[in-house]
C-alpha cells in the first residue's frame, strides 16, 4: 500500500512539472553570458580605442531552450554592431558614443520564442578633441567669380557641412567652393557633423565688379578708324559646364579668353547664349543651370567668334538600401541598387571591412566571411551613402 501511495506521489509530482509554464522553464535556461557568467540586463563598457575592443557573447540554452535557434541585434548600429553565428556572437564598437542594447532572440521549432539583452556603452579613451580650421588666400571676390575656401579638420576625415550667412550675395557648396552673386558682405561656416559641432568661418567680401579678361599687352594703339577689328579669337572652341559643379574637372563657371587686335577694341565687344536657360555669359563668363547645349557667341568690329558648352549635371541625390544580407562566397550588384538623379554618374566603392566584404570598382559586393560591413558609395562632388551587409555563412 505505502508503495502504491509513492508512485501515486511521483505521478502527481510529474504531472504538476510538465503542466507548469513553459516560459518559466525559459527564465531560467535561457541566458545571455559573458565570460560564463550571466549577463541578462548588465551594462558593460566598451572602449574603441583599447587593446580589445571587443565584446564576446553567448547563449546558455538549456531543456526546451536546447536545440533553438538564435538571432543577434544591436538597437543602434551606429554605436555598436553585433556579428552573431548561431549562440555565439561578438559586439564591435562603432565610430558613435553611447549606448546600445544588445539582444539575443531564441526561436524553438515547437513555436516558443524568448528574448534576453544586454547593454553596452561605447567611449574612446583617447577620443581626440575635434579641431576645425579655415585656410584662406583671399577674402575678397566679385560677382560671378568663384573662391575655394579649405578647412583642415582633426580628426582627419570627419565629416563638414558648409553654409552661408547670406546666400544672395554668396553661396557655398559642400566642398567649400563660395559663388559671389551680389555686392555686399556674408559669413561663410564650416562646422563638423560628428556630434562635437566644432566649427569655423570667415567673412567675405563681395563687390560689384564682376571678373574681367586681362588686357592683351599687345597692340595699345587706338581703334583703328571704323572700329574694324582685324582679329577676334577665343581660348576655347567647346567647354563642359555642370549644373552643381565642384572645382576643377567638374565646374560650374568658366571664363572665355578673348583674343582681340587690335587689343583695343576689347571693351567693344558684345557676348551672347544661344540658349539662356541652359547657360549665361556675361564679358567671357560663363554659368551653367541647366542640362543641355548653348552656344556663347561674341561679336566686335565685324568679326565673331563662338564656342559651344554642353552642360550637364553632377547628383544632388543618391541612395542605397539601408541593409542587406548575403553568403560567403556570394556576390551583390549593389550598383544595379544605387538611385541617384544628375547625368554625372561616375562613382567610388568602399568597404568599412574588406574582412567580411569587399566591393569592386564596379560595386559589386563580396561575401568573405561571417560579420558586417558598410558598402559606401560616393559621388564626384561628395555625396554618399551607405548600405549595411551583413554576411552569413553557407
Amino acid at each position: 500500500m505505502k508503495r502504491i501511495g509513492r508512485l501515486w506521489l511521483l505521478a502527481v509530482l510529474a504531472l504538476a512539472l510538465l503542466c507548469m509554464p513553459q516560459a518559466a522553464w525559459a527564465a531560467d535556461t535561457f541566458t545571455i553570458l559573458v565570460d560564463g557568467e550571466n549577463a541578462n540586463g548588465q551594462t558593460y563598457q566598451l572602449d574603441r580605442s583599447g587593446t580589445t575592443p571587443y565584446l564576446s557573447v553567448e547563449v546558455d540554452a538549456q531543456g526546451v531552450w536546447a536545440g533553438c535557434s538564435v538571432t543577434w541585434s544591436s538597437s543602434d548600429e551606429k554605436v555598436a554592431i553585433v556579428d552573431g553565428t548561431g549562440k555565439y556572437g561578438v559586439v564591435y564598437p562603432q565610430q558613435g558614443s553611447g549606448s546600445a542594447t544588445i539582444t539575443a532572440r531564441a526561436a524553438t521549432g515547437s513555436g516558443l520564442t524568448a528574448s534576453r539583452s544586454l547593454k553596452v556603452t561605447v567611449y574612446s579613451s583617447q577620443e581626440e578633441k575635434t579641431v576645425i580650421t579655415l585656410r584662406n588666400g583671399s577674402t575678397t571676390l566679385k560677382e560671378g567669380e568663384t573662391l575655394q575656401l579649405i578647412c583642415d579638420v582633426s580628426p582627419a576625415g570627419t565629416p563638414v557641412a558648409w553654409s552661408s550667412s547670406a546666400e544672395t550675395v554668396a553661396t557655398v557648396d559642400q566642398t567649400g567652393l563660395v559663388t559671389g552673386h551680389k555686392a555686399g558682405k556674408v559669413q561663410i561656416t564650416v562646422t563638423a557633423q560628428d556630434g562635437s559641432l566644432a566649427k569655423d568661418s570667415v567673412t567675405l567680401t563681395v563687390s560689384g565688379d564682376s571678373p574681367e579678361d586681362p588686357e592683351d599687352p599687345e597692340d595699345p594703339e587706338d581703334p583703328p578708324a571704323g572700329g574694324k577689328v582685324n582679329t577676334l579669337k577665343l581660348s576655347r572652341a567647346k567647354a563642359k559646364l555642370y549644373v552643381g559643379g565642384v572645382t576643377a574637372k567638374y565646374k560650374s563657371t568658366l571664363t572665355l579668353k578673348p583674343t582681340v587686335k587690335p587689343a583695343a577694341m576689347a571693351d567693344s565687344l558684345t557676348w551672347s547664349s544661344s540658349n539662356p536657360e541652359v547657360a549665361t555669359v556675361k564679358k567671357g563668363r560663363i554659368t551653367a543651370h541647366k542640362v543641355g547645349k548653348a552656344t556663347i557667341r561674341v561679336k566686335g568690329g565685324g568679326k565673331s567668334a563662338s564656342c559651344v558648352v554642353q552642360v550637364a549635371k553632377v547628383p544632388t541625390r543618391i541612395s542605397l538600401p539601408a541593409k542587406g544580407t548575403m553568403r560567403v562566397g556570394t556576390k551583390v550588384n549593389l550598383a544595379k541598387q544605387l538611385e541617384m538623379d544628375g547625368t554625372v554618374t561616375k562613382v567610388q566603392w568602399k568597404s568599412s571591412n574588406g574582412k567580411v566584404a569587399k566591393v569592386s570598382a564596379k560595386g559589386v559586393v563580396l561575401g568573405v566571411k561571417p560579420g558586417k560591413a558598410r558598402i559606401r558609395v560616393t559621388t564626384v562632388n561628395g555625396k554618399t551613402a551607405t548600405c549595411l551587409v551583413t554576411v552569413t555563412r553557407k
